[in-house]
C-alpha cells in the first residue's frame, strides 16, 4: 500500500470509524478513493460509529445533538441524476453517510384496565355495628355489576327487628354473593366478594409467537393522553390461547395517580409499548430516502403520530452505495418514528452504508455511482 493510498485509508477511517469492512486491498484502495472524491465535494456528513455507540451516557448525549445538527436536508426537486449507460451520477446533497442509534426493542400492547384483586369482604368488614342474629333481608346489587363507594350492597335485619344497609367501601364490581335471603349471617364468614378498582392492572393480547420474546418482569412504558405517561410490568403471561393474554402491573407515583385519576379507570382502554430483548442498533433514516417496492417514497404518515411504533416491522427499501460504489436497491424494515429527531428508525443497513436521499428509478439498481 502506497503513502497516498494509506493517507486515503486514514481519511475515510476518521469518517467512518474503525467499524468498516473492506476485505481485499483493491478494496479498500477503491473505496478509499471513492471517500475522498464525496469528501471532496463536501457529500458526506459525519456519523457516529459504533464505538461511539456503545459508549458511555455523555457520549449518547453528544450523538443525538450532532444528529440534530447534521439533519438529512431533502435534495431540491431539481437536481435529479442523470444516468448514462452503466453510470449514475450523483449531486454532493443526494448522499450522505448513515446515522446510528441504538434503540430497544419494542411492540405495540393495546388492551384494557381491569382491578387487579379480587376481595371478599365479611360482615365484620361492612360495618362496625355489633348486631344479634342478623339475617338477609335483600341484595341490592347483583353478580356482575359495578358498585361505586357508598353503594348499598345489601340490607340485614337484626333480632330487633331494625334493618340496617351495607354499603360499598370502595369502587368495583360484584363478583360473587354468598348469602341467601332470610339466612342467618356469621359475622367473619364470606358475605360478598369484588373486584378492587384501587389496584388496577393491564390486560392486553399480543401475538402468540411473541412468547419466545417476552417474559415476566420486561418493562411496559403506557400512554395516555397521547405521550408516554407511566410505566408497568409484566406479571403473568397465559399461552393457553392465540393469541397471548398479557397482564402488567401499574407502576404509578402519586404525582402520576392524581394526573390520571380520571383517565385510569376499571375498562378502560389503554394503549402501550412493550419492550422486549437486548438493546441494538439501527438506522435513522428521513422519510424522503425509505421508498416501496415501487422504488416510490413509502407513505409512513400513520407513524408520525402516537405511540411512534409499527404493530409489526414495515418492509421498504432504501438506495445505498455499495463498497464497489455500486447503487443497491436495498431491502430495510421501519420500525418506529422518533419525533425529536423527525426520522424513522429502520434495521437492515450497516454503520459503513451510504445512503441516496433521492428517489432513482428501477434500471438504476446496480449501476456505478459518480459525484461531479
Amino acid at each position: 500500500m502506497n503513502f497516498t493510498t494509506k493517507v486515503l485509508n486514514t481519511v475515510l477511517r476518521s469518517v467512518f470509524g474503525n467499524a468498516i469492512k473492506i476485505r481485499t486491498a483493491q478494496a479498500r484502495q477503491n473505496f478509499a478513493r471513492f471517500g475522498l472524491a464525496l469528501l471532496a465535494s463536501g457529500a458526506l456528513i459525519a456519523c457516529t460509529s459504533a464505538d461511539t455507540i456503545t459508549g458511555q451516557a455523555t457520549q449518547e448525549q453528544t450523538q443525538k445533538q450532532e444528529q440534530n445538527k447534521t439533519a438529512h436536508t431533502k435534495p431540491a426537486d431539481t437536481q435529479s441524476p442523470t444516468i448514462k449507460d452503466d453510470t449514475v451520477i450523483l449531486d454532493k446533497s443526494q448522499i450522505s453517510s448513515v446515522k446510528m442509534t441504538r434503540y430497544q426493542p419494542r411492540i405495540p400492547l393495546t388492551g384494557a384496565l381491569i382491578a387487579g384483586r379480587q376481595v371478599a369482604l365479611s360482615l365484620s368488614d361492612l360495618t362496625k355495628l355489633d348486631l344479634t342474629k342478623p339475617t338477609l333481608s335483600a341484595w341490592h346489587k347483583a353478580v356482575g355489576e359495578q358498585v361505586s363507594k357508598g353503594d348499598t350492597l345489601a340490607s340485614i335485619t337484626d333480632a330487633h327487628g331494625k334493618t340496617h344497609a351495607l354499603l360499598a367501601p370502595f369502587n368495583g364490581k360484584v363478583i360473587a354473593t354468598h348469602i341467601t335471603p332470610d339466612a342467618p349471617i356469621s359475622t367473619n364468614a364470606a358475605f360478598i366478594t369484588l373486584s378492587d378498582e384501587r389496584s388496577l392492572e393491564f390486560v392486553g393480547r399480543l401475538p402468540k409467537f411473541f412468547h419466545q420474546h417476552i417474559s415476566i418482569g420486561d418493562s411496559v412504558r403506557f400512554i395516555a393522553n397521547g405521550e408516554i405517561a407511566f410505566g408497568g410490568q409484566i406479571s403473568h403471561i397465559d399461552d393457553s390461547s392465540d393469541p397471548l393474554r398479557v397482564r402488567a402491573e401499574l407502576r404509578l407515583n402519586e404525582r402520576e395517580r392524581q394526573t390520571l385519576k380520571h383517565t385510569l379507570e376499571n375498562g378502560a382502554l389503554l394503549d402501550g409499548q412493550l419492550e422486549f430483548g437486548q438493546m441494538q442498533v439501527g438506522v435513522l433514516l428521513p422519510d424522503f430516502a425509505i421508498f416501496g417496492a415501487d422504488f416510490s417514497p413509502l407513505d409512513l404518515q400513520n407513524l408520525t403520530t402516537p405511540p411512534f411504533v409499527a404493530n409489526v416491522p414495515v418492509a421498504a427499501h432504501a438506495w445505498v452505495i455499495t463498497q464497489d460504489h455500486r447503487l443497491k436497491f436495498a431491502p430495510i424494515y421501519v420500525l418506529e418514528y422518533q419525533p425529536n429527531t423527525q426520522r424513522f428508525l429502520v434495521t437492515g443497513m450497516t454503520d459503513d452504508s451510504l445512503v441516496v436521499l433521492t428517489a432513482l428509478p428501477k434500471h438504476a439498481d446496480g449501476k456505478l455511482v459518480q459525484v461531479p
